[in-house]
């Protein structure tokens, strides 16, 4: 815990001391607030947001903080990235994935929804391959989900189980559902 503290009291002073840091990437192109954002460390992460961090870098697979907050699956992190409104046209470069499809591949429930109300158009993006996150769900991942966990957990990452999936799915289901429309009619 000491070590915690200590580790963003520096990083406090670098800020204050050295602001041009803020937005220093390494070797993989990500940032100090990408990697605070992925490790769930939301006071650092909002430190350096308040600071000026940008939100908008991409690393080498375009990945941004707001992507590194999905994938850590914080939703302190992610609402700390959200009240900055990254913009919503970045991608991942190689399968064109929007946070919402990160969030539907992680099984995440909990952070599907505030995507969603963020930026519903994401519901109907589709990425490299042609599938909307509904559809990289009901076609890929649900059909054999065992199968894609040991996948996941080659690469090291751990996954949603089936009910995490369910719910990620009902949630897209109805927001890709047109809006009832008014009848007009009187109910006494």
């Amino acid at each position: 815990l000491n070590h915690m503290a200590n580790r963003r009291q520096a990083i406090a002073l670098l800020v204050s001391e050295w602001p041009e840091q803020l937005n220093i990437v390494d070797f993989k192109r990500q940032s100090a607030s990408m990697f605070a954002a992925q490790q769930r460390d939301s006071e650092t992460l909002q430190m350096l947001l308040k600071a000026g961090a940008d939100v908008n870098l991409q690393d080498y697979t375009g990945r941004t903080v707001l992507h590194g907050a999905v994938t850590g699956g914080s939703v302190e992190c992610l609402a700390a990235v959200l009240e900055r409104q990254p913009d919503r046209q970045l991608v991942t470069a190689e399968e064109g994935n929007t946070p919402l499809h990160t969030a539907i591949k992680l099984g995440l429930p909990g952070i599907v929804r505030p995507l969603i109300e963020y930026a519903p158009e994401w519901v109907k993006t589709k990425n490299t391959f042609g599938f909307t996150p509904l559809e990289f769900a009901e076609k890929i991942i649900i059909p054999d989900l065992p199968a894609f966990q040991r996948l996941m957990a080659k690469h090291g990452r751990t996954v949603g189980a089936q009910g995490d999936y369910e719910e990620c799915v009902a949630m897209l289901r109805s927001a890709s559902a047109p809006p009832m429309q008014s009848t007009g009619a009187n109910v006494a």
